[in-house]
């Protein structure tokens, strides 16, 4: 074989080997955070303890109150709302502050 074509054999298997390397890598999905929407209403103690527990593990979350607008309540409807708070994790519905089952759903995002 000539050198050409050695180095040519070489740098095939580094290029394919890199390209096989990073298909068996860790999705970027994986570690990234989930996606959080809480509906709530004024004045909801379990909508407050939902505040509380979220902050405390330092993740981010868009609220949407449901009293503010005809559209965010047809939402919430849509969704199967019956009491607030509720919590979607990556269109994962938690009905009410159930701290259990947030701490399951959020461990198994995280893998």
């Amino acid at each position: 074989m000539s050198q050409r074509s050695l180095w040519f054999l070489g740098l095939s298997l580094l290029f394919f080997g890199l390209v096989a390397v990073d298909a068996y890598a860790a999705p970027e999905s994986a570690s990234a955070e989930p996606e959080i929407v809480m509906y709530v209403m004024p004045q909801c103690g379990y909508c407050e303890r939902a505040r509380r527990y979220l902050q405390a593990r330092g993740l981010q979350w868009r609220e949407i109150d449901i009293a503010a607008s005809a559209e965010a309540k047809a939402d919430f409807d849509a969704h199967g709302g019956a009491g607030t708070p509720l919590i979607l994790v990556n269109g994962q519905r938690v009905s009410g502050f159930d701290q259990p089952r947030l701490d399951k759903i959020l461990a198994e995002q995280r893998g």
